[in-house]
């Protein structure tokens, strides 16, 4: 298992399997496909080639095949931090093609998660308010910015434009960061009321009706992702005020400073990289201080992206 400084990432040694449900055996999960699985290229396999890559090469690749677009109905269970799903006996519901159960753990999260089913039962509290319903976005990653974009708003994107539940609320944790509510909604194709739900893990809500998209990303994202992509970026790409781009800028996407020596994945000669591309007329850029549709805009009109990995 990967490993970064200070933090042991690894699949959970304490849990057994009688604490996990599979969604598909609960007698009242109903899981509902919206479209077609799809055969799309293995990036893995890319990352393996030696030399550069280019576009073209993705039509050469081996393919794996993603799951289709859905969701999973669920009745009666309880939701925790940070989108964990319990059914009543204290059970996880594993989904395997959502987010709401974690693959691997830091050891602090496995400590507090290896409790016992009847323990999460009987002792983890219940918020009086009852939720009636609604679609959950939230799960393992949903306060990074980058899961956000990747796994959790395309399926929502998706759900809208084919009007699925069009009168369920959205579910997500309260006091989340204030640039997630501009990405919901540009993402929407529809307003939904977003009701939220404790933000301290342990403390659990009854909903009566959930709903959990399916991701829509393996190694590589079902074209069903991309399409909604291409939905949002029609939809602001052009319109309102704010940065905007041309047929020739280029742009370099700067990391922010570090916030301390501890900082992980940070570029040791940024300085240097930035004049590298700078000397090759690509204008440094944060996007983290535009709006969200003004950073749609401005990447959508760019006729060349550069910046750090990971």
């Amino acid at each position: 298992m990967p490993s970064f400084p200070g933090v042991t990432v690894r699949k959970s040694e304490l849990w057994s399997p009688e604490q996990y449900v599979h969604a598909s055996v609960l007698g009242s999960a109903r899981r509902v496909p919206l479209g077609r699985p799809a055969q799309v290229a293995d990036l893995r396999a890319l990352s393996r080639q030696e030399g550069d890559w280019r576009p073209s090469d993705y039509r050469l690749v081996p393919t794996q095949s993603c799951h289709e677009p859905g969701y999973t109905l669920l009745e009666d269970v309880f939701v925790t931090m940070p989108g964990l799903v319990l059914t009543g006996d204290g059970r996880f519901v594993n989904e395997a093609f959502a987010r709401i159960t974690p693959k691997h753990l830091s050891p602090t999260y496995e400590r507090i998660l290896s409790t016992t089913p009847a323990v999460r039962a009987a002792e983890w509290p219940v918020l009086p308010q009852a939720i009636e319903k609604g679609i959950l976005l939230a799960g393992t990653g949903s306060a990074q910015y980058g899961h956000m974009l990747l796994d959790f708003l395309p399926p929502v994107s998706v759900l809208d434009h084919l009007e699925v539940l069009p009168d369920w609320p959205l579910l997500m944790p309260a006091r989340t960061s204030p640039w997630m509510d501009a990405m919901v909604q540009a993402f929407g194709g529809r307003a939904r009321t977003i009701v939220r739900f404790s933000r301290r893990m342990g403390v659990k809500v009854k909903v009566g009706r959930l709903c959990v998209p399916w991701v829509l990303r393996q190694s590589a994202f079902h074209p069903a992702a991309g399409e909604a992509f291409d939905r949002i970026v029609r939809t602001h790409a052009a319109s309102g005020r704010g940065p905007s781009g041309s047929p020739t800028r280029r742009i370099y996407i700067e990391r922010p400073p570090p916030a301390g020596s501890s900082t992980k994945r940070q570029l040791t000669n940024s300085d240097e990289a930035r004049a590298f591309f700078q000397g090759r007329g690509f204008e440094p850029i944060r996007p983290e201080l535009l709006p969200f549709t003004d950073q749609i805009r401005l990447f959508a009109g760019a006729r060349a992206v550069a910046g750090e990995a990971g």
